[in-house]
């Protein structure tokens, strides 16, 4: 439908950061842009206002919502937990599509990572993971997942592109993978969980630094409110430039 359309369009926006946290939104132009009525914006928009994307501001009008460390906190701890069973239902149920998949994915990315070529990795990361929670056989868990790994692209990819921890995760990556060859649930969670608790760590780590890149671009974190917000104003800092 037309409300669909303009519904994966707008959190597309979103996630990658052409609409910034705090931009306000008006139907108008979206429609325009959309080249559709209104109505199917408006229905748009109260979706993603129900998956709290967007937020209503008295006498201001709907706002695209800014992430703060608890949001960030509470995604990761989610996906912590999404991520470990997704590991353990696939260790039971891993098909040799979904084997080659995720071996053809380590190779690439062992590939990027010896070029030292990082634009093409977060898609390759993620998809990492979404493999594996296709291989669980829950679509339910599938599709959380994807929306939880949605929430955080812009923050992954700015992450990716200005660290260099990604061998670090590779060879975690590797493990699991072998883990859930092997046919071994508990260690293929395990490994899973270890790998997720070390990223989330990282990232928070660096969203607390007010120093560090990602948290002048993504977040404020100043003493006295360490869960404060503030709009993106700008998509170039130290030299690094974000290309969603």
């Amino acid at each position: 439908t037309r409300a669909n359309e303009a519904y994966n369009k707008i959190k597309e926006w979103i996630v990658h950061y052409r609409l910034k946290p705090g931009e306000h939104l008006a139907i108008e132009e979206l429609a325009e842009t959309l080249n559709m009525s209104r109505t199917p914006v408006r229905e748009s928009l109260h979706c993603l206002e129900q998956e709290h994307m967007l937020i209503h501001q008295p006498k201001k009008g709907i706002a695209v919502k800014s992430l703060n460390l608890s949001d960030v906190k509470s995604i990761f701890e989610i996906r912590c937990s999404l991520e470990t069973l997704a590991a353990r239902q696939a260790a039971k149920n891993l098909s040799k599509n979904h084997r080659r998949r995720l071996e053809a994915i380590l190779n690439e990315v062992w590939e990027h990572i010896q070029k030292g070529e990082k634009n093409h990795m977060l898609t390759l990361e993620q998809e990492f993971h979404i493999v594996i929670m296709e291989a669980s056989g829950n679509y339910l868990l599938r599709e959380m997942g994807q929306d939880i790994l949605s929430r955080i692209w812009a923050i992954q990819r700015l992450n990716i592109l200005t660290s260099d921890h990604l061998a670090d995760a590779h060879i975690q990556h590797s493990k699991v993978f072998q883990a859930l060859v092997a046919g071994n649930s508990r260690q293929a969670a395990a490994l899973m969980r270890k790998h997720l608790l070390w990223a989330g760590k990282y990232m928070l780590g660096r969203l607390k630094d007010r120093h560090d890149v990602i948290a002048q671009v993504i977040i404020s974190t100043p003493q006295n409110n360490p869960d404060s917000e503030i709009p993106i104003s700008r998509k170039e800092f130290h030299g690094h430039e974000l290309r969603f």
